[in-house]
């Protein structure tokens, strides 16, 4: 903003000065006889005019840099539905949190898959985006861990289960994680904000996941399903804690 109003200045004063610049010169082709001082009023405006036209290109590279870095740090969110098919707003804070990730092996580096195995989202996801056929081969009917930061939730209606969905920004494919609650849990239900998943016992509300947090979760990899990886029968390695 203070570079674009340093340029409506400068385009403004400039104007100005060229206006009476070009004016007092189309005197002097006129053969209109001027003064010492008129003329060295003339070299003064001259020079302000130059001046003025270097910052405001000055000013313009500014904006265009400004530009750049806007354009640079924007954050595409991808659009996420619920069970009823209405928009889950994400905060696009969540993606501007995550730290960047490290850059991913080739596939063919990562030693084979065990259940000790710690996969993060985004090199499984770009597994899965570049080479679908290998990808499925490495990891289908598979159980492993993987680790990335929560984006969003989703509570199907009628089914004692949830997902905690692990997205990318720009991205449509993303990691969806299937939970099914011990049965001591009474309820459980997505916040009113849709930033935390929490469940009831008896006596003890606990939080399961928050979105924006990292966790590490074990399940069974059921492959490439509805435009997500899809891990099943999951499980924390660390535990969500209760509160009373």
């Amino acid at each position: 903003m203070i570079a674009l109003a340093r340029l409506v200045l400068l385009t403004v004063a400039l104007g100005t000065v060229l206006q009476l610049s070009v004016g007092s010169r189309g005197w002097a082709q006129d053969d209109v006889k001027i003064s010492k001082e008129q003329l060295e009023e003339l070299k003064r405006k001259a020079a302000e005019a130059d001046r003025l036209q270097e910052q405001l290109n000055q000013a313009q590279k500014e904006i265009q840099n400004l530009k750049g870095t806007v354009a640079s740090n924007s954050i595409v969110v991808p659009v996420v539905r619920d069970s009823n098919n209405r928009i889950v707003p994400i905060p696009s804070a969540v993606f501007q949190n995550i730290p960047a990730p490290a850059p991913t092996p080739p596939l063919i580096e990562i030693p084979p898959v065990t259940e000790q195995s710690v996969i993060a989202v985004n090199d499984l996801l770009t597994y899965f985006a570049t080479d679908p056929k290998a990808a499925t081969e490495r990891f289908l009917h598979k159980t492993f861990a993987i680790r990335g930061y929560v984006t969003d939730f989703r509570k199907p209606p009628f089914l004692g289960t949830y997902d905690i969905n692990f997205r990318l920004p720009g991205q449509t494919l993303y990691v969806s994680c299937l939970f099914r609650p011990p049965e001591e849990f009474r309820s459980f239900y997505i916040s009113s904000n849709g930033e935390e998943m929490i469940g009831h016992t008896y006596n003890a509300r606990t939080v399961f996941a928050r979105v924006g947090t990292e966790l590490t979760i074990r399940g069974y990899c059921e492959g490439l399903k509805d435009g997500r990886v899809r891990m099943a029968g999951c499980q924390y390695l660390v535990a969500p804690k209760a509160t009373r």
